[in-house]
């Protein structure tokens, strides 16, 4: 195994762990907006784990290549084609890595403004809550003016 396959196959294993890991990070946004029921955000996030089981599969394709070359009983000399395609996988884990950062800046604004939407029914409800509770106790007052005011008719005609 020449130096160029060595790197070959170390730069593709490593491409390949990354790009699983993206995968799993991509699996994990799609569970999350399920929870979230939110649709659009759902398609996004569906899309992602697409573009990522893409370049999984990628990636193993040129971890076999790599094995393949090594195996070879002809030395693998740096040309520019075989330099060009040594870039390929890094440019995919550099893809995959700047979208899970995407993902999670997406995460952290969805769930704030699920927070936030949470929050405003939060004090709706309080304020329904509290208007309903002066209404409530409007209503007793009322109700107790009347039951004594019956009750001083009632006292007021037993005396006659």
């Amino acid at each position: 195994m020449t130096p160029i396959e060595l790197f070959w196959i170390s730069v593709n294993v490593l491409g390949l762990s990354l790009t699983l890991w993206a995968l799993l990070d991509a699996q994990r946004n799609v569970n999350a907006v399920r929870s979230m029921n939110g649709a659009i955000v759902g398609v996004a996030a569906r899309g992602n784990l697409f573009r990522e089981q893409i370049r999984l599969v990628i990636q193993v394709i040129f971890v076999v290549i790599g094995l393949l070359a090594a195996t070879d009983a002809r030395a693998t000399t740096l040309t520019l084609p075989v330099l060009l395609l040594m870039a390929v996988p890094v440019l995919l884990v550099i893809s995959s890595l700047s979208e899970a950062r995407d993902r999670r800046l997406i995460g952290t604004k969805s769930t704030a403004s699920v927070v936030a939407e949470r929050d405003r029914r939060m004090d709706r409800l309080e304020y329904r809550g509290q208007e309903l509770s002066a209404k409530i106790d409007e209503n007793t007052r009322i109700t107790q003016q009347a039951s004594d005011n019956a009750a001083a008719a009632f006292n007021e005609a037993r005396k006659r």
